[in-house]
């Protein structure tokens, strides 16, 4: 049985299943019983592995059998590109792997789930075994100063005067439309581009049926400025208009949201970048702003809050679908051996994410405020909610390449980078790691400090009304809970759930699925997954959603207080003078009713991170947040610039809005 019959009898099958096939709508991985018996002739040997292969290129081409089509195409958030013209390649000396070919057999035998087969033929295609034609070089046409943004940027301008809205606006989410909020009526909101040392005028009118104000979240700007309900400003009523004065003293990525109803409306979308960069500096490189986030959309394709009062106070809103710049679906087009820069920033609500990129190191430049002391090569950056970071990555090869959050139990692949082919050599520099001079110059100034005592040293608590006893039980259902929680997931790792319907298989079909598993490079993944009690002090997930869907401002309340004073929030009364440098304390006691962690963060001053339970920072840089995870203790060493009244809060928007908040006086 040649190559040719193959192809005849395909096509004449084709031909008549087509019609049922597109009419009964199986969904993605649902393969035609004709496709199942080529898979068999494959499977016992009747046909060769390059027929096999070229027989599964014009299948997927035809979307026959279907397969994430991103990872084969390229494709976007846009409809499916026409592939019926793109020409098929496959090895000529191709052989698959025996793990393939016994999936097979297992796949047609009804041992092993058509999942695990599917499985196979995406590493086919991931290892470029299976191809569709060849990607044309990047387009750099298509960008504007190297900067790739979410929405066109605005380049601000010294004494600029502009208008800005908060608006209600519609997006399209996992293919709904959604009710949702944004700046400019688009959510992000448009990243503003400022010079270091510029100053602007923002008009912005409240477009809204509710109050709202406008924080810009890590600027050390005059403190009325800094968008603070009842604070340094009254909230903006519906169809009112306020005058913002910015001022960009600090290069770097910073964000702008809301501070009424925080938890709910930065939740509904309010956000957006600043990017203050030096004056007249020329950037080679690519920024390329990523904000991660979630958001919890229920089956009616509604984004629900209590308009009264702020519940899932107990561990904040995790939400059941991942974003980056807005998107569920997000895909980016980048081009081989460029310099990325990606500024990383995390708008959840509570979700603290572990950012990874498919096979590639990360090289972590900067901070919320500045660059590092020394650049480093880290596999992860680990970033909690409204801290920024800034990595550089180097693709040497074409090809498509996940955004990956990892947990130590979980991995989501929350989006794609397509790298194109490009005629730029890369650029061995990269690799050579940098000292900043200037920063460490900073804070060798600032070491006479460390071994102050702390002025002030502020412990993390949390009061409750609840039955804390139900944790124990709820947490023994929490694995469930959290399988509910991925099946909603829109970006799930294919590779995880082959893991987890592993576990499922019955004994019988063990061996087929660890030989699959191994064939699918599942080591590194399975070795995490064996140490996921290491937690780094953070819960990654909502492990008690019942408690935490019944907790509320008015039954639960989370506490910044004065360990020497014991005072608590607003009642903390901390002043300082311009120009002082103090060294406080923040203490996350394991022994609170539920201990979590906390990103902490201060209004208007920047500070560096000095230890973590007495073991010092070997690698400084400016932060205006830190987060503290569970148990540990850090010391912060804040220099005090600005005066004011400035507010300190947890970062976790749900446990700000329940009154885990204080604030400093700075006097001139």
């Amino acid at each position: 049985m040649g190559i040719t019959f193959l192809s005849q009898g395909i096509e004449q099958a084709y031909s008549q299943e087509w019609t049922d096939h597109n009419n009964s709508d199986p969904g993605i991985g649902q393969i035609p019983e004709w496709v199942n018996q080529v898979v068999k002739w494959w499977s016992e040997g009747t046909i060769s592995d390059h027929e096999f292969a070229s027989s599964l290129g014009f299948l997927i081409k035809e979307r026959v059998i279907e397969v994430d089509t991103r990872i084969v195409f390229g494709t976007t958030n846009q409809e499916i590109l026409q592939t019926k013209d793109i020409e098929i390649n496959v090895n000529e000396d191709i052989k698959i792997p025996d793990w393939i070919r016994n999936s097979a057999k297992w796949y047609t035998s009804g041992e092993i789930p058509q999942e695990h087969f599917l499985g196979g033929v995406e590493h086919l295609i991931n290892e470029n075994i299976i191809s569709f034609g060849e990607k044309s070089e990047y387009d750099y046409e298509k960008i504007q100063n190297k900067i790739i943004a979410n929405a066109s940027p605005i380049y601000l301008e010294n004494n600029q005067n502009i208008e800005f809205s908060v608006d209600v606006i519609e997006k399209v989410i996992n293919g709904e439309k959604i009710r949702m909020f944004g700046y400019n009526n688009q959510s992000p909101g448009p990243m503003l581009i400022a010079n270091q040392g510029d100053t602007i005028t923002i008009n912005l009118k409240n477009n809204l049926d509710i109050p709202t104000t406008t924080h810009w979240h890590g600027l050390r700007l005059d403190y009325k400025n800094d968008g603070v309900p009842h604070l340094t400003q009254e909230p903006i009523q519906p169809g009112e208009t306020f005058q913002y004065t910015l001022k960009f003293p600090d290069t770097g990525i910073y964000v702008y949201h809301p501070h009424v109803r925080t938890e709910m409306q930065v939740d509904m979308g309010m956000y957006g970048n600043i990017l203050v960069q030096e004056k007249d500096e020329n950037y080679q490189d690519f920024q390329i702003p990523l904000i991660l986030d979630d958001v919890t959309i229920n089956e009616k394709g509604v984004i629900e809050y209590d308009k009264d009062i702020v519940d899932h106070v107990l561990m904040g809103r995790f939400g059941n679908t991942m974003l980056i710049n807005g998107e569920s679906d997000y895909v980016l087009e980048v081009p081989q051996n460029e310099v990325l820069k990606f500024y990383l920033t995390n708008t959840a609500n509570t979700r603290t994410f572990n950012f990874q990129i498919e096979e590639q190191n990360l090289k972590l430049v900067t901070s919320d405020m500045s660059d590092y002391e020394e650049s480093g090569f880290v596999e992860s950056v680990i970033i909690s909610p409204f801290e920024r970071r800034v990595v550089e990555v180097m693709f040497e090869s074409p090809g498509i390449y996940d955004i990956i959050h990892f947990t130590p139990e979980k991995k989501y692949s929350i989006g794609k980078i397509i790298v194109n082919k490009s005629i730029v050599q890369a650029n061995e520099e990269f690799f050579n790691l940098s000292k900043n001079s200037e920063i460490k110059y900073e804070m060798s100034t600032l070491k006479k400090h460390f071994s102050i005592e702390p002025e002030l040293e502020l412990e993390f608590d949390l009061e409750t009304a609840l039955d804390m006893s139900m944790h124990s039980t709820e947490h023994d259902h929490s694995e469930h809970d959290h399988s509910t929680m991925d099946d909603s997931m829109n970006h799930q790792s294919v590779m995880e759930d082959s893991m987890q319907q592993d576990h499922q298989m019955a004994d019988s079909t063990m061996d087929h699925a660890s030989i699959i598993a191994q064939g699918m490079s599942m080591d590194h993944h399975e070795d995490s997954m064996n140490h996921h009690h290491d937690t780094n002090g953070i819960e990654w997930e909502d492990e008690m959603p019942h408690m935490n869907m019944m907790s509320n401002e008015k039954n639960t309340k989370w506490i910044l207080r004065d360990k020497n004073s014991g005072k608590e929030g607003f009642d903390i009364d901390f002043t300082v003078n311009v120009g002082d440098i103090k060294k406080i304390r923040l203490i996350n006691s394991p022994d609170s009713v539920h201990p979590m962690q906390h990103p902490f963060h201060l209004h208007g001053q920047r500070f560096i991170v000095i230890s973590e339970n007495g073991e010092m920072n070997s690698n400084l840089s400016w932060q205006d947040s830190v987060l503290v995870p569970k148990g540990s203790t850090i010391d912060i060493l804040v220099e005090f610039s600005n005066p004011g009244e400035w507010l300190m809060h947890c970062h976790i928007l749900e446990h700000h809005e329940s009154e885990m908040t204080s604030k400093i006086t700075v006097k001139p």
